[in-house]
């Protein structure tokens, strides 16, 4: 198999202390590269996990609780009632059974299911959600 020559620059720091890694591996810097780009084409992924920086993970909390805060001000501000656990199930269900009734184009007076009270409708169960 034919070679290339490649030539990467890096902080010379990272250098000497990769250096003496592969070393201590036993095998040298050259070895370690091909075993690294070896496996990125092998598996078409880079073989660890990339993240963010720790300063735009913490901008992103940040924001995330501001915004959160935000809408339970607001909540507080507002004059609604809080609903029970049981009542926000009742609005999950009545939504999913109109998205349900969209998709057989059923009409939403026409359907026997709106009102929720459990009947098959069309030969299709609205409640089967």
């Amino acid at each position: 198999m034919a070679q290339s020559a490649m030539t990467i620059r890096m902080d010379s720091q990272i250098k000497k202390q990769f250096d003496k890694l592969c070393q201590q591996f036993g095998m040298s810097t050259n070895t370690a590269i091909n075993i690294f780009v070896n496996q990125v084409v092998r598996s078409r992924a880079i073989p660890f996990i990339i993240t963010s920086k720790d300063d735009e993970k913490e901008e992103i909390r940040k924001k995330g609780l501001e915004a959160f805060y935000q809408i339970r001000k607001e909540m507080e501000e507002s004059n609604d009632e809080e609903i029970s656990l049981s009542e926000i199930n009742k609005e999950i269900k009545l939504s999913r059974h109109e998205r349900y009734c969209v998709c057989l184009n059923h009409e939403k007076p026409q359907c026997s299911n709106y009102s929720g009270i459990g009947v098959s409708t069309n030969g299709r169960d609205c409640t089967a959600l």
